[in-house]
Order: structure tokens, then sequence, then C-alpha cells
């Protein structure tokens, strides 16, 4: 739900070209302007690797190979052992991730009826090794939770 409070009316109403010279740009937790080479590289990236890496195809294969590469260059940079670092191919892989490394299993897990079927299966594995419940909740036409379902 937006916020409609009178503290966003006077920030809206304030607004100053971060474009004008004189504007100092102070919010680079948030988000900030993409360096102009990091955006060609990542363009190029985007054109020619865009299989996912999972995929037994060609284009996946090369996405595949260039992670594989990326990771090496990343552990040789921090100095680390492989296994120190780790890519996430997907929500799948990001999910199974957070999984293995919870320290204790919670009560149960909660996700919602749209979520892509490798992360249902990758909780549902998780919930029948952990002999918790998976717990699915309905999403509205908007794909989204009504809080009260929760209750």
């Amino acid at each position: 739900m937006p916020c409609n409070c009178s503290h966003l009316k006077k920030l809206k109403d304030a607004r100053v070209s971060i474009d004008e010279p004189s504007a100092v740009y102070l919010d680079y937790n948030a988000a900030c302007p993409p360096d102009k080479n990091v955006l060609a590289h990542y363009q190029n990236t985007a054109l020619s690797v865009w299989g996912h890496p999972d995929s037994p195809h060609l284009a996946g294969q090369k996405s595949l190979d260039h992670l594989e590469s990326l990771e090496k260059q990343w552990i040789k940079l921090i100095r680390g052992d492989r296994g120190s670092l780790h890519f996430c191919r997907g929500a799948a892989d990001a999910l199974s991730l957070l999984l293995k490394n919870m320290k204790k299993p919670p009560g149960a897990l909660l996700t919602g009826s749209c979520e892509h079927n490798s992360v249902y299966t990758e909780a549902q594995l998780y919930c029948e090794d952990k002999k918790i419940p998976l717990i699915i909740l309905k999403v509205d036409s908007r794909g989204k939770i009504d809080p009260y379902e929760l209750k």
C-alpha cells in the first residue's frame, strides 16, 4: 500500500533533479547510477550468455561454463578455497543454499501458491527431510498474499 503521509508529500514537492550541477546524491546505499563500463560489460554478457545454467541445451551450458569461470576468478581474487563462494544459478539454488545453512529448522515453512515449481519442490524436499509442515498460502489475482490468511 503506498504511503500517503504528509512527509512523503513534502519530499515530492521538494524534488530536485540529480542532473543539476549543484545536486549531491547521498543515497548510494539504496541505488546509484551505473558506471558506463560496468553497464557495457553487463549488456555484452547478458546478450551473449543468456541461457539458464541448469538447462541441457547449448545456451545453458555456455552460461554454466561462464558462471564456473567467474566463480574460479572470484575465489582467486578473495584468496578463498573451493566452496568458500557459491554463485546461485537461480531461485531454487538460492533457496537450497539458504535452507541447508539454517542452524535450526523453523516450525513450518510458508510459501505462496504461485511460486515456481523448482522453488516449491526445494521447499517440499526440505520440509519432508526436517519433518515440518509446508504451508502453501493462497494468493489473490495480483499474486499477493492476504496477510489475514497468516492468522
